[in-house]
């Protein structure tokens, strides 16, 4: 049985929200990039659900102490979302981008 892309985007995404919560950031991380290689896969690089996880993945990165890689993963959402003139549109990237 082969799994879609969407599928394993949202285990993985699942996955990174558990380890994010346990403060295992690297792991989180991890799970947030392969999710976001599925969620290109399935929905291309300039969807809303990408743009939720660059938004995750800046915030794993900033904990972590990675700032400017942080920044750069938060830019690509803010991007993404204004190219789509609804900047801001989903409540857990301005909840995300507002923490910064």
């Amino acid at each position: 049985m082969k799994i879609s892309a969407e599928m394993c985007a949202q285990v993985l995404t699942a996955a990174g929200d558990i380890a994010s919560r346990n403060e295992s950031y690297r792991e989180a991380e991890r799970l947030y990039l392969d999710a976001l290689d599925h969620v290109v896969e399935s929905y291309g690089p300039n969807s809303f659900q990408a743009a939720s996880l660059c938004a995750h993945v800046s915030v794993t990165m900033r904990m972590q102490g990675k700032i400017s890689e942080s920044t750069e993963y938060m830019r690509r959402a803010d991007d993404i979302n204004q190219a789509h003139q609804k900047a801001y549109a989903e409540p857990a990237i301005l909840d995300l981008l507002l923490s910064l």
